[in-house]
C-alpha cells in the first residue's frame, strides 16, 4: 500500500490529475477550501493541512491508498516511514509561465517581479531537485505525466498510470476529465 501523491510546478495540471483520480475512485485527500474558479474551473484539490507538513504530518497516517496534492518544495518534507507513488506533472515551461501570469493577472495579483528567463531558470532547478530527490528515495516510486501529451492522447497516458498505480481503474472516466478546451497558453499563445 502507498500514499499516491500529485505533484509538480504550478500550473502544470496537478488539479486535473487529482480530477483522473479522483473519476478513477481513488479517494483524495482534498478539503475544498481553495474552490473552483476561471482560473481551475473543475476545483484544486488541495488540502491545507499540506502546507503544514514539516511541523505536523500525522494526517499522513491515514493516507494509504489515497490520492493527495503536494507542491515540489514541500515533497522533500515527507517522513520516511510511509511508502509513496508519485505522479509527477510536467507541462512546457512557456506555458507554465502564461498560465500563471494570466491568473495572477485575473485577480489582480502581482506576480513574481522575476523576469521569465530567471523564474524558467528558478523553475528548473526545482524540477531537477525533486527528479533527483525522488531517485534516491528507497520509499517513492514515480511517473512523469506531461501535460500537452495527457491532452493529446489520454488514453495512452491513463494505460500508463494505470500500469505505474497497479490499480483497477476507470479507464474511461478518467479519460473522460480530459477536457482538451480547458488547455489554455498553450506554448506559443499568449
Amino acid at each position: 500500500m502507498a500514499i499516491i501523491i500529485v505533484s509538480g510546478l504550478p500550473r502544470s495540471g496537478t488539479s486535473l490529475m487529482m480530477q483522473m483520480l479522483q473519476a478513477a475512485n481513488i479517494p483524495l485527500l482534498s478539503d475544498g477550501q481553495r474552490v473552483a474558479d476561471e482560473d481551475n474551473p473543475v476545483g484544486y484539490w488541495e488540502l491545507e493541512l499540506v502546507k503544514k507538513i514539516k511541523t505536523d504530518n500525522s494526517w499522513l497516517n491515514n493516507a494509504d491508498c489515497h490520492g493527495v496534492k503536494i507542491i515540489s518544495p514541500l515533497m522533500f518534507e515527507l517522513p520516511d516511514e510511509h511508502q509513496y507513488k508519485v505522479i509527477v506533472m510536467k507541462r512546457a515551461m512557456p506555458e507554465v509561465l502564461a498560465s500563471q501570469r494570466t491568473m495572477m493577472a485575473r485577480r489582480e495579483q502581482q506576480g513574481s517581479s522575476m523576469p521569465d528567463t530567471l523564474l524558467t531558470k528558478v523553475f528548473q532547478q526545482q524540477e531537477l531537485k525533486l527528479s533527483r530527490w525522488l531517485t534516491t528515495q528507497d520509499n517513492c516510486r514515480f511517473i512523469e505525466v506531461h501535460y500537452g501529451q495527457l491532452i493529446s492522447e489520454p488514453a495512452r497516458q491513463v494505460d500508463q498510470l494505470i500500469d505505474f498505480l497497479q490499480q483497477p481503474l476507470n479507464h474511461t472516466a478518467m479519460i473522460n476529465c480530459v477536457d482538451p478546451d480547458l488547455y489554455r497558453n498553450r506554448q506559443g499563445n499568449s
